[in-house]
């Protein structure tokens, strides 16, 4: 029979596996936390990367379209227009991109006031 100081004893022990137990858990599950962070912090960085790429090729096509622009005045205030003409431009920007552009005489016309 158990007298109450064996009893405590038992006690004690069984309190003290389960903290050590209780311990392995949640040592794996910081050990899981901190693996499944880093994942996060990784692609985050990823992520930041791939935004400060697409910002530098907004940035690049933006100028580009400003060229675009500047260029399509320079022919609009050239250009006199009988009849429907439609004038395409391309070109290929810096980032490899190309684009073509259509710009139709009747709207030049209109614009310029022609």
């Amino acid at each position: 029979m158990l007298n109450k100081q064996n009893s405590n004893d038992y006690i004690a022990v069984l309190q003290s596996e389960k903290i050590s137990s209780g311990s392995a858990d949640n040592s794996a599950n910081n050990s899981a936390l901190l693996a499944e962070h880093n994942s996060l912090s990784e692609r985050l960085s990823q992520q930041e990367a791939q935004l400060r790429q697409v910002q530098t090729e907004k940035a690049s096509l933006q100028v580009a379209v400003d060229d675009l622009t500047k260029d399509k005045i320079q022919l609009e205030n050239r250009v006199k227009v009988s009849g429907h003409v439609t004038i395409k431009v391309k070109c290929t920007i810096k980032t490899g991109t190309k684009i073509v552009m259509y710009i139709k005489g009747e709207n030049i016309c209109k614009k310029l006031g022609i």
